[in-house]
């Protein structure tokens, strides 16, 4: 099994036939059904969804959560095929060698599969439900790239692209019907050949409320990174501008705020929504590069674990694949709502922050605006600053006893020296005066000796 998760956990299992996973966390009332999970494994797997059997085995009741553990699982018996692996050589671009290396017996390659991602596609469509029920999130992934032939978006039409759009593109999953148009003969010939290619999905993220994130070690596009990074064959992964925002200049790349209604917005995007880890209020949007899938219809050369050379026989027709690509499109929307809904309960439970709960005047304002949205599971204003008059009474309480113990320490410092000076004194005064009184006579001490001299007088 695997686990990934803070708030909302998720673990995924299976492999062979059968998939699922366990969604933790999450909050009752979230209304789903099992056909919004079937619409989208069926664009995942356009050929094979009709032998899928998917159900929510337990943590659900009439199409809504039930605050307890979410069990999601997918049987693909129907349209299961054998990988095509040996135990006596490595495939080219497949791990086979490393998971021999490191466990022994390798771990089962349809652990990586397409079935280990339908588990993962289940428990998003469940995240995804809730982030748009309780705060209006829309989550849209499209093929931007295939091969070297890309598709030029500019960031306005990222406000105005629906699900709907590129459901419509059929199984290439693009944006629109004219970008279908231009990527699939560079699939099509790619399948003449029998060879493979990978390519781009750009995902769009929608209404995210400003403060989901961390600085640092939490950051949300890090999050982002570590989950896209978690889905086979994913190479690269850039946040807003990405690798080209190193082409720019500041002056050219900087996103100037504005205006915007009620609050500040930004002009441009180039940040892709985060700024130092956290949300900014503005359109998330990232990209994905895929490399093309390791198994082709053709030989391929390698070496058996002896070194031997061998021949790596071809796919075969049933698990050939010009270009996955686009059907991972729907994971990456799962992945990217999975990671938004842990960093939205994240954001309402102040404990989990990495920055001391004090609340400073930035994010009242935020909390103010949170709360005029009826955002339920986030503390309201109210509550924030009446937290924050606590915290600064108990500062202030605190400093008056550490000042008060300081004073007091300072005074006493005196008699720390002032009892053991008198003994000592008091001590030296009245050898010399009993010397003097009672007669000569010679002592030693600890650090050397003396005597009383007849004129009274100590002589060391």
């Amino acid at each position: 099994m695997s686990k990934t998760g803070k708030k909302l956990g998720l673990t995924t299992y299976g492999e062979g036939d059968i998939y699922g996973c366990i969604l933790e966390g999450l909050p009752e009332g979230v209304k789903v059904s099992e056909n919004d999970v079937s619409a989208q494994l069926k664009r995942m797997a356009p050929n094979k969804a009709k032998g899928f059997d998917f159900k929510f085995v337990s943590g659900m009741s009439n199409g809504e959560s039930i605050g307890a553990p979410i069990l999601c699982q997918v049987d693909t018996s129907a349209t299961h095929v054998e990988p095509n692996i040996s135990a006596d050589y490595p495939r080219p671009s497949q791990p086979d060698f490393a998971y021999n290396l490191k466990y022994g017996s390798g771990l089962p390659a349809s652990r990586l599969g397409e079935g280990e991602l339908m588990g993962r596609i289940g428990a998003g469509v469940v995240a995804e439900k809730w982030l748009s029920q309780k705060f209006g999130v829309d989550i849209i992934g499209f093929v931007s790239q295939v091969g070297s032939v890309s598709v030029d978006i500019d960031q306005l039409e990222y406000e105005t692209i629906s699900r709907d759009d590129v459901v419509n593109t059929g199984e290439l999953n693009a944006h629109s019907v004219s970008a279908s148009y231009k990527l699939q003969p560079v699939i099509a010939n790619v399948r003449e050949e029998k060879d493979t290619v990978g390519g781009v999905i750009t995902c769009i993220c929608r209404n995210v409320p400003t403060g989901w994130g961390e600085p640092i070690f939490e950051s949300l596009e890090g999050k982002l990174a570590q989950a896209m990074f978690s889905i086979p064959n994913v190479k690269g992964v850039a946040v807003g501008a990405g690798f080209e925002a190193a082409k720019k200049t500041g002056s050219v790349n900087n996103d100037m705020f504005t205006q915007r209604g009620s609050r500040l917005g930004t002009v441009t995007n180039n940040c892709g929504g985060v700024l130092g880890g956290v949300s900014d209020g503005e359109t998330i949007y990232f990209t994905i590069a895929f490399a093309p899938n390791p198994q082709l219809n053709t030989t391929q050369t390698s070496v058996k674990y002896d070194g031997e050379p061998t021949v790596v026989a071809a796919s075969g027709v049933e698990r050939y694949s010009p270009c996955t690509v686009p059907m991972c499109v729907p994971v990456v929307e799962a992945m990217a709502a999975l990671v938004l809904a842990d960093l939205a309960l994240l954001f309402s439970d102040p404990s989990c922050s990495s920055i001391p709960t004090s609340v400073s005047t930035m994010t009242l304002n935020a909390a103010r605006l949170r709360a005029s949205k009826g955002n339920q599971d986030i503390m309201s204003f109210e509550d924030l600053q009446a937290k924050y008059e606590r915290e600064a009474k108990l500062r202030e309480a605190f400093q008056a006893q550490l000042t008060k113990k300081v004073k007091a320490e300072a005074n006493a410092l005196p008699k720390h020296y002032l009892y053991p000076g008198l003994v000592v004194g008091g001590a030296v005064l009245g050898l010399y005066f009993g010397r003097r009184w009672f007669g000569n006579s010679s002592y030693s001490v600890g650090f050397g000796s003396y005597s009383s001299g007849g004129n009274g007088l100590l002589s060391f």
